[in-house]
């Protein structure tokens, strides 16, 4: 959610201040020749004023919120496929459902314009094979997630199979079966992404 935050600022010169044509510590061009000291910043008890509505904070969409309920942020998620799936699968574990749940309990029951969901896997195997299994993971959070209270309009889902590595293979010299399974770990992950209401 918005904190409204205000904030006071007091700025200490490492040097003199020094104006046109005036000794240091003179009064000089500044105010016609007449500083004057401005006091102490001003002190309010008053609270912040309350969040009431998306719509006085900007690209929140047009239609007021609850009282008293903030704007839903951007949510980006990168799981891991090994703990959501196990290798080489694409049936949730209980421990991926565990984490998809937790992520739902993060929108606070917040509806969102889109759900996209991306998998990725490492780069053992066709690539057939991988986008294909990508896919199947990404469908398979997705209809967990919308299944289990997730509010959203709008719904991707890509299969991205070993595009955009995060460990390449120079990274794993040498390697094969676990030991390379392993190292490539990283890769196997699937990225779910909220875009909230009224987003540009």
């Amino acid at each position: 959610g918005l904190v409204p935050v205000v904030t006071h600022v007091t700025l200490q010169m490492q040097s003199d201040a020094i104006e046109p044509d005036s000794p240091v510590s003179a009064p000089g061009a500044g105010n016609g020749g007449n500083p004057v000291n401005p006091g102490d910043p001003p002190v309010t008890t008053n609270p912040p004023p309350p969040v009431d509505d998306c719509i006085n904070q900007g690209g929140c969409g047009t239609q007021p919120q609850p009282p008293g309920n903030t704007c839903p942020i951007p949510i980006v998620a990168n799981l891991n496929a090994d703990a959501l799936f196990g290798f080489d699968q694409a049936a949730l574990q209980p421990a991926g459902m565990e984490a998809l749940d937790q992520l739902i309990r993060n929108t606070n029951g917040r509806a969102y314009d889109t759900l996209t969901v991306t998998g990725y896997t490492d780069p053992i195997g066709t690539e057939v094979y991988n986008l294909d299994l990508s896919r199947r993971r990404a469908e398979a959070v997705r209809d967990y997630l919308i299944s289990h209270g997730l509010r959203v309009d709008y719904l991707n889902v890509v299969g991205a199979g070993s595009a955009d590595l995060v460990v390449r293979q120079e990274s794993c010299p040498g390697m094969t079966g676990v030991a390379l399974q392993n190292c490539y770990a990283p890769n196997r992950r699937v990225v779910v992404e909220l875009t909230p209401k009224g987003s540009p």
